[in-house]
Parts: C-alpha cells; structure tokens; sequence
C-alpha cells in the first residue's frame, strides 16, 4: 500500500473517527499506531533536521519563533530551499508493506473504511476515494493470493 507523506496524520485521524468495536477497533489501532510511528520517526525526524538547518536559532540553539509563537523563523535567504525540501518530503511516498504479517490488519481495517457510514464533503470525498482505492487494491492483491 501507498500513501503519500502529507496524507498520514488525516489519515490517522479519520480512521479513529470511525466508530468501531471488537477487533476491527483493535486492527485499526495497530494500523494506525503504525502509521504513526512512521509519521514521528521518519517524518518528524526529517522535518527537524530541515529546520535545524535552516531556521533561525537564539543563542541556547532553540528554534527563534514568530510573534504569536505558532511557526519557526525561517533564516531570510534559505527559505525557498526549506519550502522545496519540505514540499519533497512531504510528497515522498510511504509503503506500507503487504506482508501476511500485515495482511489481517489491512483487510480488517480497510474493509471498516470501506463500509463507514461518515458524511463528507467534496474535499473530503475525493481524499477519502483515494484512500479507499488504495484499500481495495490491497484487498484484491491480498485475494489474488489465496485469501
């Protein structure tokens, strides 16, 4: 399965928005929680090391922010290369391997998408047929195996 970098964290917000029970609620945690390891450990990571290197430090070596303390400050005339780099990581794309160790947790969870019973806009929509066309692949894939 693949997901784009940017896709993880509203994807992992959306699914614990489902309501769900059982083992289908214990299929998408671990989905999630996976998925959230990889937004911390590799994402996050990345995303420090950009900002070590191209935003503006006090003297302690912490990051300077804005006035209303919400953003980095970026130093002047590295800014348009901070943007390009951050806009590749966040459009590199996450493969989540679809081994039979994964194999239960992504029908469980895929099939729970599939069938939630969530209103959505358009915005929405379209991201959410997305997410669940990437599903349906794994699920036919994991069907062609032998399921």
């Amino acid at each position: 399965m693949k997901f784009k970098n940017f896709e993880i964290d509203v994807l992992c917000k959306f699914l614990y928005e489902i309501s769900l029970s059982g083992k289908s609620s214990r299929m998408r945690t671990r989905f999630v929680r996976l998925l959230e390891n990889y937004s911390t450990n590799v994402i996050q990571n990345d995303r420090r090391a950009m900002f070590d290197e191209y935003a503006m430090k006090d003297e302690f070596g912490e990051f300077l922010l804005n006035e209303t303390q919400t953003e980095v400050i970026l130093i002047p005339e590295t800014q348009d290369k901070f943007h390009a780099e951050m806009n590749e990581l966040m459009n590199e794309d996450f493969i989540l391997d679809e081994t039979e160790a994964n194999r239960e947790m992504i029908l469980i969870t895929g099939n729970a998408l599939l069938e939630c019973d969530i209103k959505l806009n358009k915005d929405d929509a379209i991201v959410y047929d997305q997410w669940c066309e990437e599903f349906e692949s794994a699920i036919e894939r994991y069907a062609d195996k032998g399921d």
